[in-house]
């Protein structure tokens, strides 16, 4: 199993590991997260079974997989989204666990599930987003940065 944070990996200064319940799906961070983020959407829902999906937006280039059989990783093309653009979810096909997310509208991004990474104690949202889909019981995150709909949208709250 991969260690949490500090990781020896020759040259490069890795920020971080995680992986997918049943460990089949191991990875690396390096780089800093560009936000992390709580979405209270009801695709992430519905994609997790909670009531809301945390996340952490790091750059493609930083993610590095540390063990993963090459067949583990299946996708769910999402078209269902507000921008009308596919969202593509990736999950282990062994677990279910969710690990990450990609979209076309920004290439260059993958949306990491933050249940997945290694070092819980580390993990603090920056954002909210979708709060008018926000369950009424739960409590305020104490987050400025919340909108009513997704990133880009130009709807504070």
């Amino acid at each position: 199993m991969a260690e949490s944070m500090q990781v020896d990996a020759g040259s490069e200064d890795f920020k971080g590991t995680g992986q997918c319940l049943c460990g089949t799906v191991q990875y690396m961070i390096s780089g800093e997260p560009i936000y992390s983020v709580v979405c209270h959407c009801c695709n992430c829902r519905r994609s997790t079974g909670t009531s809301f999906v945390t996340n952490t937006i790091f750059l493609k280039k930083d993610l590095k997989w540390q063990q993963s059989k090459d067949d583990a990783l299946r996708c769910f093309e999402d078209m269902h989204t507000d921008s009308g653009t596919k969202l593509m979810r990736h999950f282990c096909q062994f677990c279910g666990s969710p690990i990450f997310a990609t979209t076309p509208l920004w290439d260059e991004i993958v949306s990491v599930f933050a249940g997945t990474l290694n070092d819980q104690q580390a993990w603090k949202p920056m954002k909210e987003q979708y709060c008018d889909s926000k369950a009424p019981w739960l409590p305020d995150l104490g987050v400025t940065d919340r909108t009513c709909r997704g990133p880009g949208s130009g709807a504070p709250l």
